[in-house]
């Protein structure tokens, strides 16, 4: 059965993912759908997508893509995205969202956590015991 994940009281976005790892977003007032599929061709990542509790922000990642992650702000008149840069050979397992923050834990297949904010973004490197600021740019 497809794993349902309801947004909170404050969005009604709701997401889908799907035993072909295949990931529908529907919003049930405006009826709007949208469906990412995964092509395990192309990478055995799965790609990953998850709305902020606000739903003010959407965390995105393509596997195709493997060192970069993108952050939307759904908010804006413009369509602006953060992209952050990641080391080569990393890819993104995880994203999760603080439940009353714009703060975005992202788990990384070098066991790092980034966490991303609004004003920065940082890595967690749990086998350095330190952590490192990366550069995050954003585009209009």
């Amino acid at each position: 059965p497809p794993i349902v994940h309801e947004s909170s009281a404050r969005s009604r976005l709701r997401e889908t993912v799907h035993q072909n790892k295949s990931i529908s977003v529907c919003d049930p007032i405006t009826s709007t759908l949208c469906e990412l599929n995964h092509d395990a061709s192309r990478s055995r990542f799965p790609r990953l997508l998850q709305f902020s509790s606000d739903a003010h922000y959407l965390a995105t990642y393509e596997p195709i893509f493997p060192n970069t992650l993108w952050v939307w702000d759904l908010t804006s008149e413009l369509p602006l995205d953060t992209i952050v840069k990641l080391a080569d050979t990393t890819n993104v397992l995880g994203l999760l969202w603080h439940e009353g923050e714009a703060l975005l834990a992202v788990t990384l297949s070098n066991n790092s956590v980034l966490v991303w904010t609004p004003q920065r973004t940082v890595i967690h490197n749990q086998n350095r015991n330190k952590h490192y600021p990366l550069t995050a740019e954003t585009y209009m």
